[in-house]
């Protein structure tokens, strides 16, 4: 199911973050989509180790698979802390996943407090990344090394800026 996770799971966490937060990623989720099997609590079952490696400044940007303590599958197995976590259920205990339009509505849902604060470490984990004191640094490394064609051009205006 590796496979079906960026294809299919992702377009829960993208609306989760699209309802609870109101900001639309580069990637278009699919508010249709019911195929959830590859959809896990995988925070629920990986230990903290696992965060630092993910959140770590070099790992800012990459996908899941490329970043070094995920590639390694040794260090990955060390990693994980609960085997027993069901697939269909996104938080653990929550298989009110029908599409991922009905889940995203059911997180901001006043009455669904408890699912909302399983979704909440989601939540929190993402805007890590936007703190001032990490992403301003991030970005504008980012973008001024003008290695995307979409950057080209960027380090001029940089220069006007200034």
């Amino acid at each position: 199911m590796i496979d079906k996770v960026e294809s299919h799971a992702s377009h829960w966490f993208i609306c989760l973050l699209q309802s609870t937060l109101g900001i639309h990623l580069p990637a278009i989720p699919a508010y249709c989509v019911r195929f959830s099997p590859p959809l896990v609590d995988f925070w629920a079952g990986l230990h903290d180790d696992a965060w630092q490696a993910f959140s770590a400044a070099e790992s800012f940007g990459q996908s899941w698979q490329s970043i070094p303590g995920f590639r390694d599958t040794s260090i990955t197995k060390d990693m994980v802390s609960r085997r027993d976590l069901r697939t269909d259920q996104f938080p653990r205990g929550n298989d009110d996943v029908s599409s991922a339009k009905h889940f995203a509505n059911e997180a901001v849902n006043p009455s669904r407090a408890k699912l909302r604060r399983s979704c909440s470490l989601y939540v929190f984990r993402f805007c890590i990344f936007f703190r001032r004191d990490f992403f301003i640094g991030r970005a504008f490394e980012s973008l001024n090394a003008e290695l995307k064609l979409q950057h080209i051009g960027v380090r001029k205006a940089f220069q006007t800026l200034l």
